[in-house]
């Protein structure tokens, strides 16, 4: 990423910060290499959709892109007006949504019949308990069992992973050259039910 852009992203998830400091996860955007590493979690030749929640400036998604998921099989979920202004202007071809993850099933397309993987950039370890076990129903309810959720976290160090309740954790590694250092997980779905 050119320094303008970083600079321009930064700032951008600056000011959101400020006056959305509960919707946003990070105070400094996804490095290029964190972004590439999620990417490479997916399989491009794999059938479906990618879902990316969580977008805030688009590192991800440049690297979903870059990787080889077609723009048309790319959706986009982010909650913040201003970043969702900022995705449409950086991905035109990429259907960007605003909305909720606890509303997945209510707001994606009704196209969307089959998902290759969801990439989460959501703080899961910072928000409350009961918001996120509505946003991990919505991810089971929506992922078939043979594809993965990739999910990065800023706890580096720690093992308990019941906070993913329904999923399987089946990789999981640090990347170290980010602001902060991040951990990449990538979960598939338990067959049984959550509650």
């Amino acid at each position: 990423m050119r320094i303008v852009d970083s600079i321009k992203h930064s700032m951008l998830l600056l000011k959101e910060l400020w006056h959305n400091p509960k919707t946003v996860g990070a105070v400094w955007p996804s490095s290029d290499r964190l972004a590439k590493k999620m990417a490479a979690q997916i399989s491009p030749k794999h059938p479906g959709f990618v879902i990316e929640i969580g977008a805030g400036t688009g590192a991800i998604t440049k690297a979903l892109l870059a990787r080889g998921i077609l723009p048309t099989h790319l959706i986009v979920i982010e909650q913040s007006a201003n970043l969702v202004d900022h995705l449409h202007e950086m991905f035109p071809e990429v259907v960007i949504i605003k909305g909720d993850a606890a509303h997945l099933r209510q707001i994606l397309p009704a196209a969307v019949n089959q998902i290759n993987a969801i990439v989460s950039s959501l703080p899961l370890r910072s928000l409350p308990n009961e918001q996120v076990s509505v946003i991990l129903n919505e991810l089971h309810a929506l992922l078939p069992p043979e594809s993965k959720l990739i999910q990065f976290t800023y706890d580096l160090f720690s093992k308990e992973e019941r906070y993913m309740e329904g999923f399987r954790l089946i990789k999981s590694f640090s990347v170290w050259l980010n602001i902060p250092s991040a951990k990449v997980q990538v979960f598939v779905k338990n067959v049984k039910s959550i509650q």
